[in-house]
C-alpha cells in the first residue's frame, strides 16, 4: 500500500508538472498580435549595465522586422516596462558578468500587461551580458508573436 501512494503522487505530480508546462507554452495572449511598434522605458537605466541593455533592446526591436521602435509613446503600440542590465562579480581573480531582465509589455490602449520576460542565464556563445539579454528578449517576443498570429 505504501508503495502505491508513493508511485501515486510521482503520477499525480508528473500531471500537475505536465500541465502547467503546456498551459504556460500556450498561454500567449492573443492581442500580441496586433502591436507594431514599441517604445522602451526607463528600464533599469539607472542600474549597472541598464542603459547598456536598453540600447540593445531597442536596436534589437528595430532590426526584428516585426516590429518597429518608436521614441514616443504617443506613436507605440505598447512600452517595454521593468528592469534589466547586468551585474559584475569578481572570484577567484576572474570577473563574471551576469545578465538580469524583468520585463513586462505594457498594452496602451488597455492598460494591460501583455506579455512578460525573465531572461534566463544560460550557456551562449555570446560574450557580452548585455547581448545576451537583448538576443533572448527579441527571440521570445518573436516567437510569442507569431504563435499569437497563428492562434485563431
Amino acid at each position: 500500500m505504501g508503495i502505491l501512494r508513493r508511485g501515486s503522487w510521482w503520477v499525480a505530480a508528473l500531471v500537475c508538472s505536465a500541465s502547467l508546462l503546456w498551459a504556460e507554452s500556450s498561454s500567449v495572449n492573443p492581442r500580441l498580435k496586433t502591436i507594431r511598434r514599441l517604445h522602451v522605458g526607463n528600464t533599469g537605466v539607472k542600474e549597472e549595465g541598464g542603459e547598456e541593455v536598453r540600447r540593445k533592446l531597442i536596436a534589437r526591436i528595430a532590426s526584428s522586422g516585426r516590429f518597429t521602435y518608436v521614441d514616443s509613446l504617443d506613436r507605440a503600440d505598447a512600452d517595454v516596462l521593468g528592469s534589466a542590465g547586468y551585474k559584475t562579480s569578481y572570484r577567484n581573480g576572474q570577473r563574471f558578468v551576469t545578465g538580469y531582465a524583468t520585463l513586462t509589455l505594457l498594452d496602451l490602449k488597455t492598460q494591460e500587461h501583455i506579455w512578460a520576460f525573465e531572461y534566463e542565464k544560460g550557456k551562449s556563445e555570446t560574450k557580452k551580458a548585455s547581448d545576451r539579454v537583448a538576443n533572448q528578449f527579441i527571440e521570445k517576443l518573436l516567437a510569442d508573436a507569431k504563435a499569437a498570429s497563428s492562434e485563431r
